[in-house]
């Protein structure tokens, strides 16, 4: 029952978000296998998004580098189908596994999410750093976004700034949303 419960989430989640403001993104986790569901392809979850008043360029399906992809030219096939309806690709965790490279050049994302177990504590560490540093030439060659994960203090954030880190989510930052505004 896992792929119907990645469908109700993803709906949730979308009907959720009723109210984004045109500029703003909505990051929505989503599975390898759920991007290969017909439910929820590209043409599907446009509909969808549509349904509620979302535009498919404010939508950015976040795909966890953890997850392995099987199929792979299959998949592929599947996420130049959302990013042609206009989706962009993140990848999650960053810097979390080994599978890193490799999950960049298959799924050519808009955004890196820099991993939180190398933002804990980045102000102190010069391998976390220097690691940041590198992801940080990597997504300027392929015109991506880094967004640090779990900033949960001063330090952490102002050595983020100084490395050039511009987008980032935590406690620092912020608590989650709640509820977006409705539009009603």
């Amino acid at each position: 029952m896992l792929m119907e419960l990645e469908r109700l989430c993803c709906r949730k989640a979308l009907s959720s978000a009723i109210g984004l403001q045109s500029e703003a993104r909505l990051f929505l986790n989503t599975s390898a296998k759920a991007l290969s569901d017909p439910e929820l392809q590209a043409g599907k979850l446009k509909q969808i998004a549509s349904e509620v008043g979302l535009k498919s360029q404010n939508i950015v399906l976040e795909i966890t580098e953890r997850v392995a992809i099987e199929k792979k030219e299959i998949f592929q096939k599947v996420l130049w189908a959302m990013k042609e309806q206009g989706f962009s690709l993140a990848i999650d965790d960053m810097g979390a596994s080994y599978a890193s490279l490799q999950t960049i050049a298959e799924v050519e994302p808009e955004f890196l999410k820099f991993d939180i177990s190398l933002v804990r504590g980045i102000d102190k560490s010069l391998i976390k750093r220097e690691l940041l540093e590198m992801l940080i030439i990597l997504a300027e060659k392929i015109k991506a976004f880094i967004i640090a994960e779990g900033v949960e203090t001063e330090a952490e954030f102002k050595t983020l700034k100084e490395l050039g880190v511009t987008l980032g989510q935590g406690y620092y930052l912020g608590p989650p949303a709640k509820n977006l505004p409705s539009s009603s």
